[in-house]
């Protein structure tokens, strides 16, 4: 029976799931519409850490009636094209035996084994594409299928034509697809147009930072003490709520035992900003600088004075910092997403 929207939601007999009652809700009931035979898009994305995957795999343990497929993109310039495609079909083959698959559904067998020799060109991607989705379906008709892919963001181009081709009418089918996507991620070809174009057929959810009172209770589980409400403020600053940084903040305080959880300064989140500046052009990156030297809250205004730059080229700036996920911009107010 599917778990009911109220209940609380756990990560594998771990600390509860935190803040994300909302788009679980939204799961449940979007799952119930696929058990009845329509199924739709959700897609969630937030910046890394901000627990997508998480929240995909409480999707999947609220919904035991479900056949659930996974599929999970690798970032490796050396991974075969449809990788992501290769595990769901290894999944489906595990409940629904390839010498099933009927005649539309065998182009999709060389797929099974995930080497690059299954790669297909432009003119015979429409075969391949209608083959995949015919297998799901078939899968469909005995079972409500979850299909959750996961580091969408990392998949290659042609996996991504085939999640376009594959979500072009979910209403009429019983299967529920639940994406995961890290925003600010740089991506070459015409990748974050497919995305969008994935995106806008389903509900979008962006999941946000944690509120001070989970991340007390996020403090309290890792390290075995309540945080007073200074220390507890000081986290949620210098990590904007995000869950993988307030949890490893937490765990390396307490294996150096430190008393201030707040002293600590993430690698995760050193990593995640460091990857994001490197993309930067360098007037950008010059700016970024800039802003720095003005504080974690500055005048848009200041900048451009300490710049000595026109307010077109300001406004360029600020949008590639602002589209890296660095800063955020309300007005003429420029704040910077994390204390690091």
């Amino acid at each position: 029976m599917n778990a009911q929207a109220g209940r609380e939601p756990t990560w594998g007999g771990k600390s509860p799931l935190l803040g994300r009652g909302d788009i679980l809700a939204r799961a449940d009931a979007l799952f119930t519409s696929c058990r009845e035979g329509s199924g739709s898009l959700l897609w969630i994305h937030g910046d890394a850490g901000i627990g997508k995957t998480r929240v995909l795999s409480e999707v999947a343990a609220r919904s035991p009636e479900a056949v659930v497929l996974r599929g999970t993109g690798w970032e490796d310039p050396g991974t075969p094209s449809f990788w992501v495609w290769s595990q769901v079909l290894r999944g489906v083959a595990s409940v629904h035996p390839p010498d099933q698959w009927g005649d539309r559904g065998r182009l999709a067998v060389p797929l099974l084994d995930g080497s690059a020799d299954a790669r297909t060109e432009v003119p015979g991607r429409f075969p391949l594409f209608d083959a995949v989705t015919a297998v799901i379906d078939d899968l469909s008709r005995t079972r409500p299928v979850v299909l959750l892919l996961d580091d969408v963001h990392w998949v290659d181009e042609d996996s991504l034509r085939m999640l376009h081709f594959l979500t072009a009418d979910l209403q009429s089918r019983a299967v529920l697809v639940v994406c995961g996507w890290r925003d600010h991620e740089a991506l070459v070809g015409q990748r974050q147009g497919l995305a969008d174009q994935i995106a806008a057929r389903g509900e979008s959810w962006l999941l946000d930072g944690l509120v001070e009172h989970d991340v007390s209770t996020l403090l309290q589980s890792t390290t075995g003490r309540p945080p007073d409400e200074a220390e507890t403020r000081a986290v949620h600053e210098r990590t904007g709520g995000n869950p993988l940084f307030v949890s490893e903040m937490a765990r390396l305080a307490a294996a150096r035992g430190v008393s201030s959880v707040a002293s600590i300064l993430p690698e995760s989140a050193h990593a995640t900003i460091r990857r994001r500046v490197a993309r930067l052009a360098q007037p950008a990156d010059a700016a970024l600088g800039a802003a720095a030297v003005l504080g974690a809250s500055l005048s848009i205004t200041r900048l451009g004075a300490l710049l000595h730059t026109s307010p077109v080229e300001l406004a360029a700036l600020v949008d590639e910092l602002a589209d890296a996920g660095l800063v955020t911009q309300d007005g003429d107010n420029l704040d910077f997403t994390h204390a690091v």
